[in-house]
Formats: structure tokens, sequence, C-alpha cells
């Protein structure tokens, strides 16, 4: 089951706000490392999962929330076949620049402190879960307002600014760990040098480890061989230079890339569709 409303926020915002309900039973091998351009706000309700954000995994229970900033790298591990039932929102990041106080903002900010992780306290976690049930019956109960759905919404977002402030950091990090020390140092080696990184095999040499040991642990905790992941985080910082207003040639050599085609061909392998046409659908005139 998968239940999705996209709510037309106001005339001034580029993009909808976009709701998402699913209920399935599900397979690890169908979720991926991905990025994108919003803030995504995840609630967890039901299955044997686990969440991977940048070098963190969480363990998940039942309300649990997981902010992710844009262009975050991030994916739902999932450890065996079976059900698995969760609660999205994909929200621009102009969202509320209408306001006097932008509550995005300030949630953006503060999450960094619980490191993506928001564990709130029994009764609101109740009161949270049931007004997202609620939203997923008002989309379903066509024609619903965009004005229903975003007054929910706006209640939502008043639970995690009024919990932000009084969340436990020890539930966080009973719930989360890092990496593999070796791995957690890697993956900041590619953050720091990103564009200039041009084969896995510079790394490996960097870290004096060998390349086959290198992606077998990136396959069994991050379950994508290193190569796909630095094309992934190129792709991720190429597409935030494209949403600020670089070219299709300057994102490519901006992040890393030294063909324009390869980046061509690669950017539409991660994204879906070739930066041109992103670029071009990105436009407020279309």
């Amino acid at each position: 089951m998968r239940t999705e409303f996209n709510i037309n926020i106001y005339n001034g915002c580029r993009e909808e706000l976009k709701f998402v309900y699913c209920k399935n039973v599900d397979k690890p091998e169908n979720h991926f490392m991905h990025i994108n351009k919003y803030c995504e706000i995840y609630v967890f309700v039901d299955g044997d999962a686990n969440y991977i954000v940048e070098d963190m995994i969480f363990s998940l229970k039942k309300g649990d929330i997981v902010i992710i900033t844009p262009y975050e790298v991030h994916k739902a591990v999932l450890q065996k076949k079976g059900n698995y039932e969760r609660f999205y929102f994909l929200i621009p990041i102009d969202a509320f620049s209408y306001m006097t106080v932008d509550p995005l903002k300030k949630i953006l900010e503060q999450i960094k402190i619980y490191h993506n992780l928001l564990s709130l306290p029994s009764k609101e976690r109740e009161e949270m879960i049931n007004l997202l049930y609620e939203m997923k019956k008002l989309a379903e109960n066509k024609p619903t307002s965009d004005l229903q759905m975003y007054s929910c919404f706006l209640k939502f977002i008043d639970i995690i600014m009024q919990n932000l402030g009084t969340a436990e950091d020890d539930v966080v990090t009973k719930n989360s760990q890092q990496f593999p020390q070796i791995l957690s140092d890697v993956l900041r080696y590619i953050d720091d040098n990103l564009t200039d990184i041009r084969t896995a095999e510079e790394i490996a040499q960097h870290f004096h480890i060998s390349l086959p040991y290198l992606s077998s642990m990136f396959k069994s905790y991050i379950n994508i061989g290193i190569k796909k992941y630095i094309q992934l985080r190129k792709i991720s910082y190429a597409k935030s230079l494209l949403d600020n207003g670089r070219n299709v040639t300057e994102a490519c050599f901006e992040s890393g890339f030294n063909s324009c085609s390869y980046f061509i061909k690669t950017f539409k392998e991660h994204i879906g569709t070739t930066p041109f046409a992103y670029v071009s659908d990105k436009k407020p005139d279309r």
C-alpha cells in the first residue's frame, strides 16, 4: 500500500511538499543509497529495519524520526524480507520562507546535535503517529484540500519543534552507532577530498589497505561498492551546484568529473534524468 499527496504550499514556493505513506512486504535489495535536494523527514512505524545517514547507523523503534538534510547520502537497511511500514515528507528548503521565523531552518540547525535521529517521549510519539494516520486518511479521501493537509503538517512540525530541546542525547546514542573507525576515516577522507579523488585505488593506497578489503567494507556496511559511492557523492555535490545556478559544464568539473559525457551518463544513472533536463525542469516558467 502506498499513499501520496502533494501539497501546493503557496505561490512563492518553487516546489510542492510531498507526503508519503508506505506499507508493504519489502526486501533488503530494494533499498539503495540515495540523495535528494529536499529536507526529508522519515518516521519509522514497523519492520526489521535500520537506517543509514552518512556515517551513522540507527536501529529504529516505532515512532522514531530520522531527519535528513539536503544532499546527505542515506538509505533504509532492511535486515530481512518482511513487513515494512513508514511515513516520510519531502520538504522544499524554502517551504517556510514566508514566515518571520523559519521552523525548518531551526530544525536543520539543531538536528545535528542528535545525529539526525529524534526519539520522542511516549505521549508525544503516540500523538505524532495518530496525526500521521489522520493525514493518510485525508489523502485517501479525495477531494482533500491543501489547507487540511497543510494544517496537519504544521502540527507535525510543531511536535518536532517542541521536542528538539527536550530529546535526550543518550537515547539517541543507544540507538545509533558509527561505522568501524577505518570506514569512518575513509568516508571523512572522501568528504574532504571529493573533487580531487579520481579512483578508489587512490583511497586504498592512502590508507595502506588493499582495494578488495576496502570494497568489502563498503559492501558489508553500506551495501554499495566504493566506486558507486564516490560517484554518488560527486553527483550529490553536482546536484547542489546545479540547484545554486551553476551550468552543466561548471557542475561537471567543479564536482570532480573530468569528462562531460561521463558526467551526464553518471548523473542520469543516479538521478534518472540528464543534468540538462534536470536544470530545465527547475525553471519556474515550466
